[in-house]
């Protein structure tokens, strides 16, 4: 789940201060990263923002969730609009260098800057849906296309994340539009995708059936093209109480797009690592859960020290997992454990790595592990 409504808004002159003292830091900082990594970073969030700062020369890339795209009375006209003030300080402090998304350049220091676009959900209406698919391949999508190169230039990014997952079966030809344009100008596209059911689950029908591994096979080449896998939100999108990422169903999804006989992921595929925690809390007379609600790190760190407090861990689904008041109380969360698991499903393929959501979520334990495995 993403957390949005959980808001940590720094006080601006707070923030300045913290970014100002990480450049410092990140200024002789080598890049230690091994896989291709990309970190979400929310404006709700702020400490986001110190930490990618912070560990700039060991990400591939960082992106923040700043704009959205909207379509325009005209017809076939679009704007990419922002929806909430970009971090200047933080962008000119990150933004100082560029790597690139193989991360084979040990001289890569900075991550690149690909900022999320969304479809605005309050500007699109279903005739603008539908107008976009019939015209896709032809004078629509062609603007689509530039006004997103365009605001990409204009911001001087190097490029976009770009997420549409309501419409994703259908713009395949749009897709490749924006691939081979973005390639032309040297600029980096990742699509955002959702992660498939595995075979059998009973509520497949009511889930989104993942990127066509035709389509994602045919984006682009790895060395610029990479695709987000949402693998994360397992059991809140099922409407039950568990996990947040099954690793057979981690397996099961890279496998679809990257399967274990190619030895390279055409385009990347950046599995998707939760940040965050999921915490149930249990009727103490009937033991049925009362609620299901995230959980940032540095609350599970508080939770962790409680005199109730047991840690297990969920062999099946290679999470770790907080028992507090005997069971009243349960947390599925990430730790470095889990991370290597998930870091094995890559060994054995190229172009393989993670997208974190989001950077200011996690404790000091996972991004010390996230570079360390």
């Amino acid at each position: 789940m993403h957390p949005m409504h959980l808001h940590h808004r720094l006080a601006a002159a707070v923030l300045l201060v913290c970014l100002a003292s990480t450049a410092a830091v990140v200024s002789s900082a080598v890049s230690r990263a091994r896989v291709p990594i990309l970190v979400y970073v929310t404006p709700w969030n702020a400490e986001g923002y110190v930490r990618t700062l912070t560990h700039a020369a060991n990400l591939t890339h960082v992106s923040p969730t700043w704009h959205a795209i909207r379509p325009l009375p005209a017809a076939g006209s679009f704007e990419v609009t922002t929806q909430t003030d970009r971090n200047l300080t933080w962008l000119a402090a990150i933004s100082a260098d560029s790597g690139n998304l193989s991360t084979s350049d040990p001289t890569a220091h900075r991550p690149k800057v690909v900022p999320r676009v969304t479809l605005d959900a309050d500007a699109w209406t279903q005739p603008d849906y539908i107008a976009l698919v019939q015209g896709q391949q032809g004078h629509t999508g062609q603007q689509f296309v530039q006004v997103l190169v365009a605001a990409c230039q204009a911001f001087g990014y190097d490029g976009f994340v770009l997420e549409v997952t309501a419409l994703l079966d259908y713009l395949g030809p749009l897709l490749h539009r924006i691939t081979s344009a973005f390639a032309k100008h040297n600029l980096t596209f990742i699509l955002v995708a959702p992660p498939a059911p595995l075979p059998g689950d009973p509520l497949a029908p009511q889930l989104p059936k993942g990127l066509d591994p035709a389509v994602a096979a045919s984006l682009g080449p790895a060395s610029l093209v990479g695709v987000s896998l949402m693998t994360y939100d397992y059991s809140s999108h099922r409407g039950k109480v568990g996990p947040n990422a099954p690793l057979d169903w981690v397996d099961f999804n890279l496998n679809r797009l990257c399967p274990p006989t190619s030895s390279t992921c055409s385009p990347t595929i950046l599995i998707g690592v939760h940040f965050f925690g999921m915490r149930a809390t249990y009727s103490p007379t009937t033991h049925t859960p009362m609620s299901f609600d995230p959980i940032l790190g540095r609350d599970l760190v508080s939770l962790s020290r409680a005199s109730t407090a047991h840690v297990s861990w969920d062999a099946h689904a290679h999470e770790r997992v907080l028992t507090l008041d005997e069971g009243a109380t349960k947390v599925w969360y990430p730790s470095r454990r889990s991370l290597r698991a998930r870091l094995r499903l890559c060994h054995a393929r190229q172009a393989c790595g993670f997208a974190v959501w989001e950077g200011g979520q996690g404790t000091d334990e996972l991004w010390d592990a996230l570079f360390s495995l």
